[in-house]
């Protein structure tokens, strides 16, 4: 039996007939107006589908058909809703609904597209389902959402949802980006969820929510947000994150910290404050919500970031901030803080033994720059280094009242320096300390 033509068409819609199962050929009903319900299910169009700027002011349905040429609703306006269920589009054929409006529900639940499908700058204004649903190639740049719902819906090659803008309510349950999904410049008003499972990965490859715009009621949930960017992202802050999983990567001088993906991939000088601003907005994040170990993981990327953005290595590695970092791992490290604290002591401890100690008015205790295996068992320069060792630690405490007296002016240097930097690095012990016990 041959495919239906035009004319035929035409008349089973004049008709209010439905098209269960016909072969339907080419057919061109662009710019066209339909005031009758049309029921295209389980139809199989086998030639060239032209509905563009076409306007159909009742519900029109392809439940179960099947697309076997090209498939263009560019420009058409679905004023009552349409239905796609279980539609096919087949290989090499492009699914073009570019600035198409749909203004009531909308239902492409287990739909299949093996090849392109093209929803640039369309227009949901209803309620709308992708749920299971198939992409080999998807593109919704510019597309606007009231309310939609991609849950359990699979993309096999990278998801372009650029510059898309999600006005109430977005889900994607379980989704699958088996290469990726592009985000960037996305507006989330409202209300969206990202969630995965022990089993199914939703960003198995890079995927970038760059520029993106959040609102307060966005989750991200038992995901692997190791491959994804939040470059410049707004109001991440407010998302939140639970039972997610970050990179991690090194922190000085032995530990690891939380990492997100922008810094593994940072490329240029420019890009250091943009994450500097990512790690600031996860600290937020975390401390309003009582989670201080990852918020000192990306209190630790701040300030790392910030340093790296230095342009010089002197400044990068010279500077306050690089101090901040080595002297305490950036306030997050008590380990570290006190080693560093306990080395400043002894360093200057064997300043005052060299340079002289004056005990009880007269008791001088002074040593040569020489080196003698002997020294090491030898009692009294065990207790002169002690009472050194003392005289540093009081003189980092501030107190008045000291065990010895200096009698050399570079003693007092080193007593001056010991003043300085004694009570300084005492205070970053201490708020390494009070930071680990909120953790």
């Amino acid at each position: 039996m041959a495919p239906l033509s035009q004319e035929e068409v035409e008349k089973i819609i004049k008709a209010s007939k439905p098209f269960l199962k016909l072969e339907i050929g080419d057919i061109n009903f662009s710019e066209r107006t339909f005031d009758v319900p049309i029921s295209f299910d389980y139809a199989e169009f086998v030639g060239n589908v032209n509905f563009c700027n076409s306007v159909f002011n009742k519900r029109i349905t392809f439940v179960g058909a099947k697309f076997g040429k090209q498939a263009c609703f560019n420009g058409a306006h679905f004023t009552k809703g349409v239905d796609f269920l279980n539609a096919e589009f087949k290989l090499n054929v492009e699914a073009k609904f570019w600035q198409t409006h749909f203004e009531d529900r909308t239902n492409f639940n287990n739909a299949i597209f093996w090849h392109k499908a093209q929803f640039n700058s369309a227009l949901f204004l209803g309620r709308t389902a992708f749920a299971g649903t198939k992409f080999k190639c998807a593109d919704f740049e510019y597309a606007q959402f009231e309310e939609v719902f991609f849950n359990f819906s699979r993309f096999y090659e990278t998801a372009e949802f650029g510059n898309i803008e999600f006005k109430d309510k977005a889900s994607f349950l379980e989704v699958e980006f088996c290469k990726g999904a592009r985000f960037e410049n996305a507006r989330f008003w409202k209300t969206a969820a990202f969630q995965g499972n022990k089993v199914k990965v939703i960003f198995q490859q890079p995927s970038t929510f760059k520029n993106a715009q959040f609102g307060d009621d966005v989750i991200f949930r038992n995901l692997n947000l190791r491959h994804v960017s939040f470059l410049n992202a707004i109001k991440l802050d407010k998302v939140q994150f639970i039972n997610v999983e970050w990179n991690a990567q090194k922190a000085w001088p032995y530990t690891t910290r939380k990492t997100v993906h922008d810094e593994s991939t940072v490329d240029t000088q420019e890009n250091y404050p943009l994450i500097e601003n990512i790690y600031r907005q996860l600290k937020i994040n975390y401390e309003s919500k009582g989670n201080y170990g990852y918020a000192g993981d990306f209190h630790y990327g701040e300030m790392e970031m910030r340093r790296l953005s230095f342009g010089t290595f002197f400044r990068r590695n010279l500077s306050l901030t690089a101090f901040y970092k080595y002297s305490s791992g950036y306030g997050e490290n008590p380990g570290l803080a006190f080693f560093i604290l306990l080395t400043f002591w002894v360093i200057c401890a064997e300043f005052y033994l060299f340079f002289g100690l004056n005990v009880n008015k007269g008791n001088l205790i002074n040593y040569d720059w020489t080196f003698n295996i002997k020294c090491f068992i030898d009692i009294q320069l065990w207790r002169d280094f002690c009472v050194a060792l003392w005289y540093s630690i009081q003189q980092s405490f501030l107190q008045k009242s000291l065990i010895a007296e200096v009698d050399n002016m570079f003693g007092k240097i080193v007593g001056i320096i010991d003043s300085i930097l004694g009570p300084l690095q005492i205070a970053l012990f201490g708020l390494a300390v009070k930071r680990r016990f909120k953790r």
